[in-house]
């Protein structure tokens, strides 16, 4: 039978032996939150963007996993796509129903620093008021 290394694995093994980045193998990994109350008047529409966080996330950060956890927005369709740092998308869902969904998204990796955004590429709903929208993103980048 053969054996095989991954890529980690391989550089370690080297001679001389490769460093890995801290963003692939013993990094530090970073939780960012960020939630959004709907508000009736404001009318969402197709388009729409909702910037989220106070921090940026970092250019070279390694994502690996995001998840939106919502109250459902209601209607028929009211789709999401979340971006960062130039990575699109790390997660689309349909935020119609409430509950999480969540997208494991090893290796994509920030080209730019950026706030992560969240865009609705379908809405047929009825944005009633006070209805919750979470996201959060684990990444790894020191």
């Amino acid at each position: 039978m053969a054996n095989f290394s991954g890529v980690a694995q391989t550089n370690a093994i080297a001679a001389p032996p490769v460093n890995s980045l801290p963003n692939v193998q013993v990094g530090r990994v970073r939780v960012f939150y960020d939630s959004y109350t709907t508000i009736a008047a404001e009318d969402v529409t197709v388009g729409d963007t909702i910037t989220f966080g106070a921090e940026r996330i970092p250019l070279g950060a390694r994502i690996t996993s995001a998840s939106i956890q919502n109250d459902g927005v209601g209607g028929t369709s009211a789709v999401v796509s979340v971006s960062v740092g130039g990575v699109s998308p790390i997660v689309a869902a349909d935020i119609t129903a409430a509950g999480i969904d969540t997208i494991t998204t090893i290796g994509l990796v920030t080209t730019s620093a950026g706030y992560p955004t969240m865009e609705f590429t379908t809405l047929t709903a009825d944005m009633t008021d006070s209805k919750v929208i979470e996201l959060q993103i684990e990444y790894v980048i020191d």
